[in-house]
Parts: C-alpha cells; sequence; structure tokens
C-alpha cells in the first residue's frame, strides 16, 4: 500500500486535516490527497450507534454542499453509503481530542487499511457548528481537502458528526470518500436502545469556551454564567437568572448539574483539555472525586464520590460511584486520545475527557439504562 505525507491545517481556532489511501494492486490512477492509515478495527468492533436525529440534517448538508462544490466542476454527485457513514461516525468518535493525523490510532497501533477495501479518502474539521461554513470554507478553501471533494474517482460518500460538550473543538466532522467497489465493514447498530440517546437528552448543550477561560466561565448556549470560584471538591449552589447551577470542580475541570426555570436538570463537564500530545500514553493511575446523581429530577450530592484506576497502555478506566461505602454502579469505559467512552452495548452510558496537563484530572457523564439515574462526575489523580 501506498502511503504519502500528511498535511493538516489550523484556521481561525477551527482545524481541519484529510487523507486518502488506495490498495496495493491498484492501477495508476489520479493522484489523491495525502495518505494516511486512519481506518481501524476498535476495540468495539463494525457496529457503530447512528448520529443523534438532531443531527441529521446538519449531515444531509455537508452531502449537499459536497455536490455543490462537485457540480462546479461538472462531476456527478456523491451518494450517500450507509456503510461508510457508519464508518465516518464511528471516525468522529475517534478524533475527539486529536487533530496530529498520523499513522497511530487511539489505541496506539498503527494499523494499514483495516476495516475497509478499496479507493478511500477522508477530510476532518472541527470546532464550526455550521455545515456550510465546514464545507464551503475550511475544506473548500484547503487545497488538499478540495481535492478530495473534486476527486473523479469517488462516487459515495458517508458523513459523521459528534458534538461532545467541553472537548477542544466542540463538533468533530468526517467525510468518508469512496467508488462503487470501495467495500466497508462498519455498519449502523439500529436496535432501540442504540437510537434512544438518551445521554444527550440529559446532558446540558456547553458552548465550548476558550481554553484560558475554560474554568472560569460555563457557557450554556449563548448564555456566559461565572464560574471562576473553585469549589475544589466541594458542591457549591447559586443562582444565576433563571440557572440553578450545582457546580464542583478541581483546577482543570468543572462538573454538575444545571436547572433552567422549570426545564429538566441538566449535567455537564467541561475544562481544560489535555492536549494528546501530552497525554501519558501507557502506565496507570488512581483517581478519586465526586459526583452528583439525579433520580426523577431530584438531585443528591451529598456522600457520592467516584474512584477510577486507568490502564492507558490498555485503553482502559475501570470505575465505581459510591454512596457513603456502598458501591451503586460500575463506571467501565474504554479510552481513545484523550476522552473516553463506555462500550457499546453497556447498561450505563458514559461519556467523559481528561483534563489538565497530563491527564491528571478527568470529568463526564452517565446514563443508567436500566433505572433512568443520571448524572455527573470529576475526579484527580
Amino acid at each position: 500500500m501506498q502511503f504519502k505525507h500528511i498535511i493538516w491545517l489550523m484556521m481561525l481556532g477551527f482545524v481541519a486535516a484529510c487523507g486518502g489511501l488506495q490498495p496495493q494492486n491498484a492501477q495508476a490512477k489520479p493522484a489523491l490527497s495525502s495518505t494516511s492509515s486512519v481506518l481501524w478495527l476498535p476495540a468495539d468492533g463494525f457496529g457503530v450507534q447512528p448520529p443523534p436525529s438532531q443531527y441529521h440534517a446538519k449531515i444531509r448538508q455537508i452531502i449537499q454542499y459536497t455536490n455543490q462544490l462537485r457540480a462546479e466542476k461538472g462531476l456527478p454527485a456523491l451518494k450517500y453509503n450507509a456503510n461508510l457513514a457508519a464508518h465516518a461516525q464511528r471516525r468522529a468518535e475517534e478524533v475527539v481530542g486529536r487533530f496530529d493525523l498520523n499513522h497511530y490510532r487511539p489505541d496506539g497501533n498503527i494499523t494499514w487499511n483495516q476495516g475497509i477495501v478499496g479507493n478511500a479518502g477522508e477530510n476532518l474539521a472541527g470546532g464550526d457548528e455550521s455545515a456550510q461554513k465546514t464545507v464551503l470554507q475550511q475544506w473548500r478553501n484547503s487545497p488538499s481537502h478540495y481535492a478530495n471533494i473534486i476527486n473523479p474517482i469517488y462516487t459515495q460518500i458517508g458523513v459523521g458528526l459528534v458534538y461532545v460538550a467541553g472537548s477542544k473543538y466542540g463538533y468533530h466532522w468526517v467525510q468518508i470518500f469512496g467508488d462503487d467497489k470501495t467495500k466497508s465493514q462498519y455498519s449502523f447498530d439500529l436496535s432501540p436502545a442504540a437510537q434512544q440517546h438518551r445521554l444527550l437528552a440529559v446532558s446540558a448543550n456547553i458552548t465550548t469556551a476558550k481554553p484560558s477561560e475554560a474554568v472560569n466561565w460555563l457557557w450554556v448556549g449563548s448564555k456566559q454564567i461565572p464560574v471562576n470560584k473553585s469549589a475544589n471538591d466541594s458542591w457549591l449552589t447559586f443562582l444565576h437568572e433563571q440557572d440553578l447551577v450545582r457546580i464542583n470542580g478541581y483546577a482543570n475541570t468543572r462538573f454538575g448539574v444545571i436547572k433552567t426555570g422549570n426545564g429538566r436538570q441538566k449535567v455537564y463537564y467541561f475544562g481544560k483539555n489535555t492536549d494528546y500530545e501530552n497525554m501519558p500514553q501507557s502506565g496507570s493511575g488512581s483517581y478519586k472525586g465526586k459526583a452528583v446523581l439525579v433520580n426523577q429530577q431530584a438531585v443528591q450530592t451529598d456522600d457520592l464520590s467516584v474512584q477510577f484506576q486507568s490502564y492507558l497502555g490498555q485503553k482502559k478506566l475501570v470505575g465505581t460511584l459510591f454512596a457513603g461505602k456502598q458501591k451503586i454502579m460500575d463506571l467501565d469505559l474504554n479510552v481513545r486520545g484523550t476522552s473516553f467512552h463506555s462500550p457499546a452495548h453497556s447498561a450505563v452510558e458514559i461519556q467523559g475527557a481528561f483534563f489538565g496537563k497530563r491527564g491528571d484530572e478527568l470529568g463526564g457523564v452517565f446514563y443508567d439504562h436500566r433505572t433512568g439515574w443520571y448524572g455527573a462526575f470529576g475526579a484527580k489523580r
């Protein structure tokens, strides 16, 4: 297999990167834009949770604007491919917290063309909620990304989108391109449980703040709530206009629950994200911290604590939620880069990230599908 250099591009607080690949026995074809080994077999297998329904319109817009650029060159429109879309969605999950696009995956292994066969290319972007700006500005203004979009080899496309509140870029976009013979082994898990997205429904829509302000302000949509009081492992409760805020945290992390007026209790976490380059890739560590639990809109913080043990060489994070000395929930997670999540089909759905210079702190949110309980947690090493 032939691989070329990797190009990455930083622009105006957003980030974009691209890659393409071709099989070993391919005949000479027009040059693809920069090539990387970006398609791999994750620990969770090939089943992928579909994106939430509220993102479907944005994904359709990505395809619409992509085909608009192709039409300008007299090229046929790309057709939506569900397997490539599942592949793109998995990639969007993986790139949260990292956009260096070297040949190493979040599990630390180097992999060449696993999970996909045939011609394929990839565009990544992060930081912008707008599908139009992502395609017509970020990717169009980058020669290598634009080359993927208008490559006449490609006839198929899949698009992935992941939004992670408190992450470095917030919105993470992925395009996977292929031709009529490209085969991806990824597919969407269309079971009812996979499509519920209960964790998303109970999470506050936190706007990513500037890194320097990441623990000073709680951004909920366009609202800016000051939280520059260091909770330091103790819960603070205050009213800001219509928002009742419960918050805890450490030097680099904030987590808690917020309720606006008569609305639902929403959980959140955010902070100063660990840069991928500084995240340890091996070794173990212990974390201890606090948690908040919501049960039928009743909020509990008293006597709730969490403990985690990290096994970074194995990309695992094993945790427990306690009420006093009683264990009430297991929090077992897969680590990907500087973020972590629960394995597919877990009874407890979890999403979180590492914070601080070298992953010294962590935070996250969870939803227990068995009981309907949900909450947030934070811990420090």
